[in-house]
């Protein structure tokens, strides 16, 4: 589960992304350029990925499987 949730400057084209930090906590990392709503669309996004953490599969191939 993800247990915390950061903002940071990221480009306008990223939505945001998941890492793990090298204790193991799964941080979600949000767009401080985006709107609330938007942020919130993205957190949801990024938590239906929950269940990818530590899954040897490449992002565009992950989105491509969360998206058909």
């Amino acid at each position: 589960m993800i247990s915390r949730v950061v903002l940071a400057d990221l480009p306008c084209t990223v939505g945001g992304y998941c890492v793990t930090n090298a204790d193991g906590e799964k941080i979600c990392v949000l767009n401080s350029r985006h709107s609330r709503e938007r942020n919130l669309e993205t957190f949801m996004h990024e938590l239906r990925h929950r269940t990818d953490f530590g899954k040897n599969l490449d992002v565009n191939e992950l989105e491509r499987i969360r998206h058909e």
